[in-house]
């Protein structure tokens, strides 16, 4: 109220301890900082603590009741428009000194700033809830929290102003720090407690220690509530901490929505990326694709020497015409299979369209196209004596051996490639109808 004060006694030109005296009446730390330094009421919270104990104490043990008065001053700075000291205090009821007061007020800036740094860090290196919370507990233990415990509800709750708010049935525990232990959780494998239980869980039978619970929030959105063990001096400092906490909550939980969208996108790129560059039936490169890899391949080592590939499924149109078009797809998957353990493991090989593959590999000592041709005859004879399939199975294939250059071109490459082929169809069945 007295910073209230101050701020619209300032806003209109008048000056506090000349036009207007300001009383305070509690003596905060604060009080000795402001401008000017407020004259303020000091009452010793301790005496008033000791004796409201006393009373029940009587009250207890059935003796009778009187009125309790306790001592208290007046610090006189300059905000009354007076100086000096009073000198109306008792030694029980004298206020701190100067220092002192400092001194707490130094000691609350930096819980502040620690209250600060901690929603840093917990930005920064939070990717999940568990390890939102592993870094939770270790602030704790960095802070001396002797044990501290975070529940969450399922989903935030978004809460109107004229709404009451209504505690869900079950929580879920995220956090428990205890000393310099901590276990932290995610949804998967939180523990789930009926509201009833919680204090039931976290409770002290000897009752030797305090605990404060605070709402996690931030403006509507009530995401749960942290539970401290902790002194009377330092719950200003925890309060801070859950407001922090809160509004970490809200920005990992925007985050963590985020990397599920983005994950998302990413999943669906993948997804359109493979279905531009792959073909579906035989999940072979498509025509981009495949050149796309043939040349990603021949960047790797223009000096070698390499192979274009051209292969073709006899007869396509006969077995589609005659047996339909799902026998023609599995003729054509059936030639991918070949042709893909045919070449050296890894070679770009794709369906450039309707009937026709291509591929490419790297010709390295060891490799006989003769052998290449051998396999792929073998691999369609055993197709044959064993699919039942009511057509045969036949392959032709064109090679054509080249080393790279400035003036090589791709596409001639297997254009003189597709003119072997061309030579090897002329020795192909006739007719791939059995019988």
């Amino acid at each position: 109220m007295c910073n209230a004060v101050y701020r619209v006694v300032k806003k209109h030109g008048r000056r506090i301890g000349e036009d207007l005296a300001v009383l305070g009446y509690d003596d905060a730390p604060f009080a000795a900082t402001m401008n000017p330094p407020l004259t303020t009421i000091h009452q010793d919270y301790r005496l008033e603590a000791d004796g409201a104990i006393g009373l029940v104490r009587d009250y207890l043990d059935g003796r009778s009741l009187s009125s309790l008065s306790v001592p208290a001053g007046i610090v006189i700075r300059e905000s009354c428009g007076c100086h000096g000291n009073s000198g109306t205090l008792s030694e029980s009821a004298r206020p701190k000194d100067t220092h002192i007061q400092y001194e707490e007020l130094y000691q609350t800036q930096i819980q502040n700033l620690s209250a600060a740094v901690t929603l840093r860090n917990l930005l920064l290196d939070s990717v999940s809830l568990k390890a939102f919370f592993e870094t939770l507990a270790k602030e704790m233990i960095i802070s001396g929290t002797a044990s501290s415990y975070v529940f969450l509800f399922d989903e935030p709750i978004y809460i109107e102003k004229s709404e009451d708010f209504v505690l869900p049935d079950t929580m879920r525990l995220f956090m428990r720090q205890d000393s310099r232990d901590f276990d932290a959780y995610n949804m998967d494998n939180a523990p789930v407690y009926g509201r009833h239980a919680v204090s039931y869980d976290i409770s002290d039978p000897e009752g030797s220690k305090m605990t404060a619970s605070y709402l996690l929030f931030y403006r509507n959105y009530q995401y749960g509530t942290l539970i401290v063990e902790t002194e009377p001096d330092d719950l200003r400092f925890y309060y801070t901490m859950s407001l922090q906490i809160g509004s970490a909550l809200r920005y990992l939980t925007l985050a963590l929505r985020q990397q599920r969208i983005n994950r998302t996108l990413q999943e669906q790129n993948q997804i359109l990326d493979f279905a531009a560059y792959h073909d579906e039936l035989t999940g072979l490169y498509n025509r981009a694709g495949v050149m796309q890899q043939m040349l990603q391949t021949i960047r790797e080592d223009e000096s070698a020497q390499y192979v274009a590939v051209m292969g073709d499924l006899d007869h396509l149109k006969q077995i589609n015409d005659t047996f339909g078009h799902d026998a023609g797809d599995s003729a054509i998957r059936m030639v991918s299979k070949v042709l893909k353990d045919a070449l050296p493991k890894g070679s770009p090989l794709g369906r450039s369209g309707g009937d026709e593959f291509t591929g490419m590999f790297r010709m390295t000592e060891g490799i006989k196209l003769e052998d290449i041709r051998s396999y792929i005859k073998t691999s369609c004879e055993q197709y044959n004596e064993t699919s039942g399939k009511p057509y045969y199975l036949g392959i032709s294939v064109g090679f054509h051996v080249f080393t790279y250059s400035e003036d090589t071109e791709l596409s001639a490459m297997l254009k003189k490639a597709d003119g072997h082929l061309y030579e090897a169809k002329k020795l192909r069945r006739s007719n791939v109808i059995r019988g």
